[in-house]
């Protein structure tokens, strides 16, 4: 039941298919960071960033197919990874949740088109909860992102580049 209700809240998934010829994007998942957005519920604590990430997959293996066991404490669940860090002397240091079964990490559903052309881009558009951070004394931070499709093939790893927080 906590995965059902943090898949809700936590992912939110927008794809457009390309009109390309099948083939013209790699078989492994591409990833480039597009934009945040912060957004303070109002009359609540609650925080949010809205991540938004650019992907391109060649042969459309991308998201969880329904008969996948979900466990949310396996970290091998997630095909989503998110990487939250805050800035500290200087330096970023990585941020671990505060409950490993409920990580930063999300979960996209199968998103393969149908027909011939499995081809997929699209816009990755993923709710950070950021209540009760950040942890340390910092004035920036930053994440970073890793798409896993099916057939294992893993992104690399890209950033957001720092990010003021706004006072």
């Amino acid at each position: 039941m906590k995965v059902s209700s943090k898949l809700l809240f936590v992912v939110l998934l927008t794809v457009s298919m390309a009109c390309r010829k099948s083939g013209s994007f790699s078989d492994t998942p591409f990833l480039e960071y597009r934009s945040h957005a912060f957004e303070n519920e109002s009359g609540t604590n609650r925080k949010t960033y809205t991540l938004t990430v650019y992907f391109t997959d060649g042969d459309g293996d991308i998201g969880l197919l329904d008969n996948t066991p979900l466990d949310s404490c396996n970290e091998n669940a997630y095909n989503f990874l998110i990487r939250y860090f805050e800035q500290v002397g200087g330096v970023y240091e990585e941020v671990l949740p505060v409950d490993s079964c409920l990580p930063f990490h999300n979960i996209i559903p199968n998103i393969t088109p149908e027909g011939q052309n499995k081809t997929l881009e699209g816009d990755i558009i993923a709710a950070f909860p950021y209540s009760g951070l950040p942890q340390n004394s910092t004035d920036s931070i930053k994440f970073e992102f890793v798409l896993i499709d099916r057939a294992g093939n893993r992104s690399p790893a890209i950033s957001s580049g720092a990010i003021a927080l706004e006072e």
